[in-house]
């Protein structure tokens, strides 16, 4: 998941950083913030460490930043969970709902990084780019024949809104 989400904030252009699809939506920056944030915060509470000293993001900052802040995120995790075990799975954990454990905060970790991926793509799609992932399978097995172009996906996702 690391792969994607970081290829998709390089993706995009950093005048695009400031991006929203609508007007109630956050920010292309704002999301990338919040993986960042989530990243440590969720990743310190499933490896019981505390959570570490970083640069915490702005919606304002510019793309090497947070792309950069964000490649360190993913490598903090991978650092604190190198050494989660089966056997950890039943204790609890300091954040998350009442009665929380390991197991059950790392599969609310999965479905984040579902809804982060999620949105990084319709986000870029918006804008008007291909996301990365989908580039790769294009140029290796062409368009799907029924395949939309973005703008009417988006087109699709804001009628289906009203």
């Amino acid at each position: 998941m690391a792969k994607n989400v970081v290829a998709g904030a390089e993706e995009m252009p950093p005048d695009k950083y400031d991006f929203h699809p609508t007007p109630g939506q956050h920010t292309f920056g704002h999301l990338v913030g919040h993986t960042i944030s989530a990243n440590y915060y969720l990743c310190s509470a499933l490896s019981g460490s505390d959570l570490p000293k970083f640069n915490r993001p702005r919606d304002s900052d510019p793309k090497d930043t947070l792309t950069a802040e964000l490649k360190s995120s993913f490598d903090y995790c991978t650092q604190a969970l190198a050494n989660l075990q089966d056997s950890d799975l039943t204790q609890p954990v300091r954040m998350g709902p009442p009665g929380a454990t390991r197991g059950s905060m790392i599969i609310t970790f999965a479905e984040d990084y579902g809804d982060h991926y999620a949105q990084e793509s319709s986000y870029l799609r918006a804008a008007g780019l291909l996301p990365p992932w989908r580039r790769r399978r294009a140029v290796k097995s062409g368009p799907p024949a029924n395949a939309l172009p973005a703008s009417d996906f988006c087109h699709i996702a804001q009628s289906e809104l009203r």
